[in-house]
């Protein structure tokens, strides 16, 4: 006759669950204790985040995993309008020019030269020997989809 004991495994630890009481989050079983943000080690109590096996408090899940802002660099929440330049993500107040600070606009020409945004005046570029990166000359264009960072 086989073993007819099942035994729990925290998915945190490795180890087996022995304790009264145990906690499922998402698909699995962890002990108490080890319910645990994986960046800043804070117990977590009412909510998690869970990305790649780990779990995390939501200021570090944020602070970790968020699109950030071209501009001032913090974090840009799922629910706010943003505008794009090639594959940067301003925050509305932040799409301004780095050199005059001229607030662009949908559909202004701009450019986004070593991570810094330009409008488009000439004056503004040092010439290039070799030819200009496929940011050069974006249109800037707002986008009021959803930011893809999982993040309340």
């Amino acid at each position: 006759m086989g073993d007819a004991h099942h035994w729990v495994v925290c998915v945190g630890c490795q180890r087996r669950i022995t304790d009264r009481f145990l906690l499922r989050v998402a698909d699995g079983l962890w002990h108490e204790r080890c319910v645990r943000c994986a960046a800043c080690g804070d117990a977590l109590r009412n909510s998690c985040f869970l990305r790649e096996s780990k779990l995390y408090c939501k200021r570090d899940y944020a602070s970790l995993f968020a699109v950030h802002c071209g501009g001032c660099a913090e974090a840009i929440s799922p629910s706010e309008l943003v505008m794009r330049a090639g594959a940067a993500v301003f925050h509305l107040n932040c799409f301004t020019c780095s050199v005059c600070s001229h607030h662009l606009k949908t559909g202004d020409r701009c450019i986004l030269q070593d991570g810094r945004l330009l409008c488009a005046r000439e004056d503004y570029h040092q010439p290039q020997a070799s030819p200009p990166s496929s940011d050069i000359g974006t249109v800037c264009g707002s986008f009021d989809g959803p930011v893809n960072n999982n993040v309340d």
